[in-house]
C-alpha cells in the first residue's frame, strides 16, 4: 500500500502540471452563464492570456498540489488494496493468457471504492481550486483594473477559511455529493478501461509494467478520456455549485442546479467544457500513469534487491 501510494502521488504531480492550464478553461466555460463571455475553448483561452497573462491559466493550481499527493496517493493506495481484495476472494481460474472477463468487474469496482474514499479529501480541494480559477483581476500594464479586491481570495488556504467561517464544517463541503457521484463511476471506467487497453497493447507474457512508455501513455490518456466522457454532465453540476456565491448560493443543490442548466440553458450547457477536458484528460492521466507505473516498478525492484 504504502507503494502504491508513493507512486500515486508522484505520478499525480506531474499529470498535474501536464494538463492544470487546460482545467482552468474548462473551469471557466462550465460557470459562465447563458450570455458568456467565451466562444468556444481557443477563444476563452486566449482572452485568459490577453487579459489575465499566461500565469492565470495556472491558477489555483496551489490547491490540487498540495492535495494531490493526498489525492492520488489515496486513489491508488486504496485501488492497489482493494484490487487484491477482490481478486482474493472472487477467484476464477482461466487458462486465457489474457485477464478473464470477470477481471474486469472486479478492476472497476475496485475502482469505485478508490474513487468513493478519495471524494471526501479531493471535494474540498477542488472547491478551492475552482474558486480560485473563477475569479478574475485584469491588468493593463502593472495596474490593476478591478478595484473590489476584498472580493478576491488570496489562495485556498484563504477560500476555506472563508467557507467555514460562513457555513462551518458543510461549506467546506461544498459539493461534496456531486462529487462522489462523478468519482464512483469515473473511477470503475478509469482502472477498467485502462486494464482492458493495458492488456490489449501487451504481448504474450507481458503485463502493464513490462509495457513500453508510449503504450502506458496511450492506454492511461485514453482511459481518462473516456472516464470523463461519461461524467461531464455531472462534472458541469459540480463546478456551478462550488463556483456559487457564498452569501447568495443561486443553487439548493444537485438537482436544483442540473434543472436550473437545463430549463436556462439548455441540454448542451451540460456539455460544456467537454473539448479542454479532453484535451487536459489525455496528457494528465498519461503522465499519471506512465509515472505511476514506473514508480512502482522501480520502488518494487529496490525492495527485491534488498532481500537479495
Amino acid at each position: 500500500m504504502a507503494f502504491d501510494f508513493a507512486a500515486g502521488w508522484l505520478g499525480g504531480c506531474m499529470g498535474l502540471f501536464a494538463g492544470h492550464p487546460f482545467d482552468t478553461v474548462k473551469v471557466r466555460l462550465q460557470t459562465q452563464g447563458v450570455k458568456g463571455q467565451y466562444k468556444g475553448t481557443l477563444d476563452c483561452f486566449l482572452q485568459i492570456i490577453r487579459k489575465e497573462s499566461p500565469l492565470a491559466l495556472y491558477k489555483g493550481v496551489t490547491s490540487p498540489l498540495f492535495g494531490v499527493a493526498l489525492i492520488n496517493g489515496i486513489v491508488f493506495g486504496t485501488y492497489g488494496p482493494a484490487l487484491r481484495f477482490f481478486q482474493n476472494h472472487y477467484q476464477q481460474q482461466t487458462d486465457e493468457p489474457c485477464l478473464h472477463q470477470s477481471q474486469y468487474f472486479k478492476v472497476a469496482a475496485a475502482g469505485s471504492v478508490a474513487g468513493f474514499v478519495q471524494s471526501f479529501v479531493c471535494s474540498p480541494v477542488e472547491l478551492a481550486k475552482t474558486k480560485l480559477q473563477v475569479q478574475q483581476k485584469t491588468y493593463d500594464g502593472k495596474k490593476c483594473l478591478q478595484h473590489n479586491r476584498s472580493s478576491l481570495y488570496n489562495g485556498p488556504v484563504d477560500v476555506l477559511r472563508r467557507l467555514i467561517k460562513h457555513d462551518g464544517i458543510r461549506g467546506f463541503y461544498r459539493g461534496l455529493w456531486s462529487t462522489v457521484l462523478r468519482d464512483v463511476p469515473a473511477f470503475a471506467i478509469y482502472f477498467s478501461s485502462y486494464s482492458y487497453l493495458c492488456n490489449s497493447l501487451a504481448q504474450k507474457g507481458q503485463s502493464e509494467y513490462d509495457l513500453a512508455a508510449w503504450k502506458v501513455i496511450l492506454a492511461g490518456g485514453t482511459a481518462g478520456c473516456l472516464s470523463w466522457i461519461v461524467n461531464i454532465p455531472i462534472d458541469v453540476v459540480k463546478s456551478r455549485i462550488q463556483a456559487d456565491s457564498i452569501a447568495e448560493p443561486k443553487y439548493r443543490g444537485f438537482m436544483d442546479c442540473m434543472l436550473k442548466i437545463y430549463r436556462n440553458e439548455g441540454p448542451r450547457a451540460l456539455f460544456r467544457g467537454l473539448v479542454p477536458i479532453l484535451l487536459r484528460a489525455f496528457p494528465t492521466n498519461g503522465t499519471t500513469f506512465v509515472v505511476y507505473s514506473f514508480s512502482l516498478q522501480y520502488m518494487s525492484n529496490l525492495l527485491e534487491n534488498d532481500y537479495n
